[in-house]
Formats: C-alpha cells, sequence, structure tokens
C-alpha cells in the first residue's frame, strides 16, 4: 500500500513537471494526455525494482534531468531566470527536479536492460555486400533534390571563397585554403566552359558522389565488423530517406565535403582501433589530414583521438607510433596549411573567430551592467570595438557575428582579455549566462537549433561574385520551399522527430556510452572521442545550434550507433 501510494505521488509529480508550462508553473496542461500518462507512470514505477539504486542510471538520469531543465529555462528566457526570479521559481526548480530524476531513472533502466537483453544474429555472408547498389540508390534517392535546388544553393561563406578564387577579395585561411581551392576548382572549370552555373552544378554533382561513396563504404565496414543485414539496411534507409541528407548534398558550403571526410576518419578509426595495422594506420593518418585541411578546427579533434587511442592501446610499441602519428598529423596540417597561405599570400584568419565566447560575454555585461564599467574598462572596449557602446544593443544571446564583427585586429588582445576578466568577476552570473546561451542546443534533449538546412541560395551574397549567369533553373521559390516545409511537419511527428535536434544525438550517444559501461567495455568508449571532441568545438563555436557545425556528428552517428550494438550481442549483461 505504501509503495502504490508513493508511486502515486512520483508520478504526479513527474507529471508537473513533463505537462507545466512555464507561465502556469504547477497548474498542469494536457488533462486528458495527463491523466494516461499518470496511470502509465504509476505502472512503470511500481513495476520497477527499487531495492537496488543502479548508480550509473542514476547518474545519467540527474545529468539528463539537469541538462533537459536548462533547456527549458534558455530557450524560453536566454538566462536561469525561469528558476531563480523569486522562491516560487526556486520551489518550481527543486519540483521539477524531484519529477524528472525518477521519471528519466525508470525510463533509462527499462530501455538499458531492453537493449543489453535483445540478441541479434550475426551478419549473414553475401548479402548487401556490394558498394554499387547503395551508391546507386543513393544518389536516385537524393535525385529530386538535385533537380529543385539545381545547380545547388550557393551559401554565404562559399561565395566568399569563390570570390577569392576569381580574384575578387583576396585569399584569407578564415575559411580553409584546401575547401577554397576544392571549390573554387570545380566552379572555375564551368566558368571555362561558358558558365557559372554550370560551375555550381560540378560542385553539387562531386557532393552527391562524395557523400553515395562515404555512406556506401560505411555499409561496407559495417558488414566487415558483424553488423546484421536489417540493421545496415535500416542505415541505409536512414542516408537515402532522411530528407537533411538529400538537402545537405545540394549545399554548396565547405561542411559538406568536410563532414565526408571526417566521416572517413571515424570509419577508419575505429577499424584501426579495432585491430592495429599499417595499413588501417596510414589510413586513419591520411583521412585525419584531408578532414583537417577542410575544416580548420578538425585537427583538434582528431589529433587528441588519435593520440588517446595510443595511450589506450594495449601493446607499449604500438603506443607510440600511435601518438608519433598524431603529433605528424598535427605537423603535417601545419605545414600544408603554411605552404598554402604562403604559396597565395594568404591573411590569417581572425582571432575573433577563437574567442567569440568572451566577446558574447562582454556583450551581455554591456547589456545589462553597462552602469558598471569603469571609464579604464571603456577605454579598452573603445580600442577594442567598433563603436563599442552599440555591442549591448547588437547582443544576440544565440549568435556572435553581430557584436563580433565589430572587432578591430591587431588591438592589444592582452588588454582586452584581462578587462574581460575583471569585468566577468563582477558579473560572473551574466558571463555564465551568455556562455550557455549560445551553446546550449547541442547538449539539450529537443533543443531550439539554428538552421538544420538551407532553403534558398543567399542571393545578397552572390552579388559578390558579379555575375549574372547565377540561379535556379527548374525550380519555382514554391518548389524548393517544399522540403522544408515537410520537415517542419515530420518534426513533429512521434519518434521521427527526435533525428532534428542536435542535443539527441549527443544523449543518444552518452546513453551508448551508459550501455557500454554496463558492460564492462571500457576500451570501446574511445569510440566516440572524436565525437566529443565537435560537440566541445560546437560549444566553443560563434553560433548556438548551428546544424553546419555538428553535421560530422550526424553522418557519424549511425556508425557509433550500429558498432556499439552489435558489440553488446557479444557480452554479457554486468548489474
Amino acid at each position: 500500500m505504501i509503495k502504490t501510494a508513493v508511486c502515486i505521488i512520483l508520478a504526479y509529480v513527474s507529471y508537473i513537471a513533463l505537462f507545466s508550462r512555464t507561465a502556469t508553473f504547477f497548474i498542469p496542461t494536457h488533462y486528458f494526455g495527463g491523466a494516461v500518462f499518470i496511470v502509465a507512470t504509476v505502472w512503470l514505477y511500481y513495476k520497477h525494482d527499487h531495492k537496488q539504486i543502479r548508480r550509473a542510471e542514476c547518474v545519467f538520469s540527474v545529468l539528463l534531468s539537469l541538462a533537459h531543465m536548462l533547456g527549458l529555462t534558455f530557450t524560453r528566457y536566454d538566462s536561469f531566470a525561469m528558476f531563480t526570479a523569486g522562491r516560487v521559481n526556486i520551489l518550481f526548480f527543486f519540483v521539477m527536479l524531484a519529477g524528472f530524476i525518477p521519471f528519466f531513472y525508470v525510463i533509462t533502466c527499462l530501455l538499458v536492460d531492453k537493449v543489453l537483453a535483445c540478441k541479434i544474429e550475426p551478419h549473414d555472408e553475401g548479402r548487401f555486400s556490394q558498394f554499387f547498389a547503395p551508391f546507386v540508390l543513393f544518389l536516385a534517392a537524393w535525385l529530386p533534390y538535385f533537380i529543385i535546388y539545381f545547380p545547388g544553393n550557393l551559401i554565404n561563406d562559399a561565395v566568399r571563397q569563390l570570390a577569392q578564387v576569381e580574384g575578387i577579395t583576396p585569399f584569407i585561411n578564415a575559411h580553409p585554403l584546401y575547401s577554397t581551392f576544392f571549390l573554387g576548382s570545380f566552379y572555375r572549370l564551368g566558368i571555362l566552359l561558358g558558365n557559372a552555373n554550370l560551375g555550381l552544378a560540378f560542385i553539387t554533382i562531386v557532393h552527391n558522389v562524395m557523400m553515395a561513396a562515404g555512406f556506401s563504404l560505411t555499409l561496407m565496414y559495417l558488414k566487415k565488423w558483424g553488423v546484421n543485414y536489417r540493421v545496415r539496411l535500416g542505415v541505409m534507409v536512414f542516408y537515402a530517406a532522411f530528407p537533411v541528407f538529400g538537402i545537405w548534398a545540394q549545399t554548396i558550403l565547405k561542411d559538406t565535403s568536410a563532414a565526408v571526410f571526417m566521416l572517413l576518419f571515424i570509419l577508419f578509426y575505429i577499424d584501426l582501433a579495432k585491430e592495429f595495422t599499417r595499413k588501417k594506420l596510414v589510413l586513419c593518418f591520411v583521412a585525419a589530414i584531408v578532414a583537417s585541411l577542410f575544416r580548420s578546427e578538425v585537427v583538434f579533434v582528431v589529433v587528441p583521438s588519435i593520440f588517446a587511442l595510443g595511450i589506450f592501446y594495449a601493446q607499449k610499441n604500438r603506443r607510440f607510433v600511435l601518438m608519433g602519428s598524431a603529433i605528424a598529423v598535427f605537423i603535417a596540417v601545419r605545414l600544408l596549411v603554411g605552404g598554402a597561405m604562403a604559396i597565395t599570400n594568404a591573411q590569417s584568419g581572425s582571432v575573433r573567430d577563437v574567442i567569440s565566447i568572451p566577446i558574447q560575454q562582454t556583450a551581455r555585461f554591456m547589456r545589462y551592467h553597462e552602469d558598471r564599467i569603469t571609464p579604464e574598462e571603456r577605454a579598452v572596449l573603445a580600442a577594442t570595438f567598433e563603436d563599442y557602446y552599440m555591442i549591448g544593443e547588437l547582443y544576440h544571446p544565440r549568435i556572435s557575428d553581430p557584436v563580433k564583427d565589430l572587432f578591430i585586429e591587431g588591438t592589444d588582445l592582452g588588454a582586452y582579455l584581462r578587462t574581460w576578466a575583471a569585468m566577468g568577476l563582477r558579473a560572473p552570473r551574466a558571463y555564465i549566462e551568455a556562455a550557455i546561451a549560445v551553446s546550449f542546443s547541442y547538449v539539450v534533449p529537443f533543443g531550439p537549433d539554428w538552421m538544420i538546412v538551407w532553403r534558398e541560395s543567399s542571393h545578397e551574397a552572390i552579388q559578390v561574385l558579379e555575375r549574372d549567369d547565377i540561379g535556379y533553373v527548374f525550380s519555382t521559390y514554391g518548389m524548393r520551399i517544399f522540403p522544408a516545409r515537410v520537415m517542419e511537419v515530420v518534426e513533429r511527428l512521434p519518434f521521427v522527430g527526435f533525428f532534428f535536434h542536435t542535443g539527441n544525438y549527443t544523449w543518444a550517444m552518452a546513453f551508448l556510452v551508459l550501455l557500454l559501461i554496463k558492460r564492462k567495455l571500457w576500451r570501446e568508449i574511445i569510440y566516440f572521442l572524436p565525437a566529443l571532441m565537435i560537440i566541445l568545438a560546437c560549444i566553443a563555436s560563434p553560433v548556438h545550434g548551428f546544424w553546419r557545425y555538428y553535421l560530422s556528428i550526424l553522418y557519424m552517428f549511425p556508425v557509433l550507433l550500429t558498432v556499439i550494438f552489435a558489440k553488446l550481442n557479444t557480452t554479457d549483461i554486468v548489474t
């Protein structure tokens, strides 16, 4: 009787936590759905074995609850205000926490038990093992998008890169030079043949071929690693049918090709972690260099990943080879980039991209605490930003570009950072909220994201190229907007909507790590290190929830998911 009463109370508190709106606090909505939820939750709580607290699941549930609540308050207020505005808000915070933690804990335990108890037969030889068939399928599945967006969605950053190739603007390594050469070579080929649209079409065709080839190679590696035929078939359907892939294949942007190279790296990296051979090391080494040349921050993903693989590798002689290879990747990338910059007389990228979060924190301080700035600090800010008095007004919690663009190159960075630190000590909460507001969507479930796909080319930016032969050929505006409208509807569907939020992938990978911990498969956790480094890079990025920064994880997630499930099938449960 006592157990039943406790289950009912916990279920009702969970109902309040999940169904209360921020404006109504303790008054939940959706009464019929709430009644069904309470009945189902009481049953879940009652059936759960409460005799033993499962520590790993408990820690996971607490972190997930805190992340979810962080997402709620920052989605609405871009601050902690939902839980700190008054005493009632603080009480509401603890009530919601009391509702979320047991609910997520019971669900997590249930999922862990179900997944670990599930057995899938190993792969069947001779089926679905060829490269060509899925390659053709992917191209066919994306053909409607190719026609609709022909010659491709040309986005701002790519316009700037093509302008460098055309000699309109000087070369600058803010966008990786090798990516600029890659896009520019196909664009110039089209112009030589008489039409800029043809050049853009060449880029789009190459992107389609690269993605189809990368995904087909993925399926071959999954077969090699013992993944079941039906699971591989599901991965193939996901790559072919999920509209994000089809639209990104038509997007002219450095991230499209960079994500493919990152996918190749993760394939070779996992294969190398499974079994060391010289051939696998060479493949991983080359993929790491190429991926780093096409996206600058990737070098800080691949180098620590290979180095860590060396640290945790069983054989000492192999450890030094792997750690040395990681260092060699870093040196090779620096030499190749330096050589390209010397040949093209390219300028270095701006330091403003590295300090985008401090710039956001300064802007938030100016927005809410301008009266607390000293005359000396104003002088430093005036020397650091053009029209520094405007940065508070220009501050946008989820993107730093409006303020970042006012940063003066060549300024005394040390003086600015000292001023930034002094201001932060007087308003630490403003700094914390500024850092979270510009990055939280990457780590909270169902957070608001930014630009999962582009609906149209950046027409204003295209004018920089000074050409009148660039434009869509086969479609109207309504045709181009239709896929995006369909995605907006699909995003609201149960289960399918899960795949439209960056933070969901982060927590899905965290759940996979939890499964590995339950089976004590410590070595396989290192498969997730590249993804972790990408997430950290996203958190430090200038835009909140930007899919182009997270794109590599979308490409590699099916690999991590299926490889871990295949591994779990070969070991026993450890409680």
